[in-house]
């Protein structure tokens, strides 16, 4: 009985020093990347962590090696001699960043909405055989990796982005749109204004055409506009617009109307740089 119990005993003992030196050699990258990888989903390691003014987040070693992994495959020639380490410990924080406001600011992407997008917008008319080998061959990723790793944390990001603009949080960007906006209302020249407030006054100076079907998304207020009218700050991903309408023809025949209209466009602070700002302010510990 006490020769089973020394045997249970240094078994034991051998799989916790296994399992040490298996973690120990994943830190001193010792180990393949893949075997890293498995190690680092068992035991649930972690890459680094980034404190804030509020809390400190861990970041997946997992999640750090699936971009790792992903990148290499996919920049598998790296003429650029691009760090493919520091990209992917960039797009594993951002990932977090943006998955915790989306979490705090109840801006949750569904699977509906993940899979909607992969069929729409990537996938469109390519069967999904060929698009799971494309997918395997370009990133090294499958349908289910490429919707994790790639689409969801794309489209959280269009959703924190929107949320960041539309609560004021690029202070430059959302004042300069309202201090053009009060030069309109005080009766100033279009033209005039856009070419002291806009990004590019070239969007006022040449007006476009546009049809009923046309009025969608962040064209839709010039619908409520008459002649000569403008429209109220219009937010959308990367810029504020200012519409005024110039014309409108109705053509009777067919009962469809097009409006001529110019816009003042105002570039938004970029997700990226809100991004900075974050990380400018965090206390950053890389581990891995």
């Amino acid at each position: 009985m006490r020769t089973r119990t020394k045997i249970i005993i240094a078994i034991v003992v051998l799989v916790v020093i296994s399992q040490w030196l298996a973690v120990r050699l994943v830190y001193a990258h010792k180990l393949p990347v893949n075997f890293s990888y498995y190690i680092s989903k068992i035991y649930n390691l972690k890459a680094g962590t980034v404190s804030d003014q509020t809390s400190a987040y861990n970041i997946s070693l997992a999640t750090y090696l699936d971009h790792y992994r992903s990148l290499e495959h996919y920049l598998a020639d790296n003429e650029d001699n691009v760090d493919i380490s520091e990209l992917a410990w960039q797009r594993a924080v951002k990932d977090h960043w943006t998955e915790t406001l989306s979490n705090n600011y109840d801006l949750a992407v569904t699977e509906q909405e993940i899979e909607e997008y992969l069929e729409d917008a990537v996938m469109m008319d390519q069967d999904p055989e060929s698009f799971a080998q494309f997918s395997q061959e370009t990133y090294g990723l499958s349908i289910n990796k490429f919707k994790e790793l790639i689409i969801r944390p794309y489209l959280v990001e269009i959703r924190v982005y929107q949320y960041l603009l539309d609560n004021y949080n690029d202070k430059e960007g959302i004042e300069r749109a309202q201090d053009a906006y009060k030069a309109l209302e005080a009766g100033r020249d279009f033209v005039d204004v856009a070419k002291e407030f806009a990004t590019d006054a070239t969007y006022a100076e040449n007006s476009v055409w546009l049809s009923d079907e046309d009025l969608v998304d962040f064209y839709e207020p010039i619908k409520e506009l008459g002649e000569g009218e403008f429209s109220k700050i219009v937010i959308m991903p990367g810029a504020y617009l200012l519409w005024q309408v110039d014309s409108i023809v109705q053509d009777l025949e067919s009962g469809t109307t097009a409006r001529e209209a110019r816009s003042i466009f105002i570039q938004a602070k970029g997700l990226d740089q809100f991004f900075q700002e974050y990380l400018d302010l965090a206390d950053i510990n890389k581990t891995y």
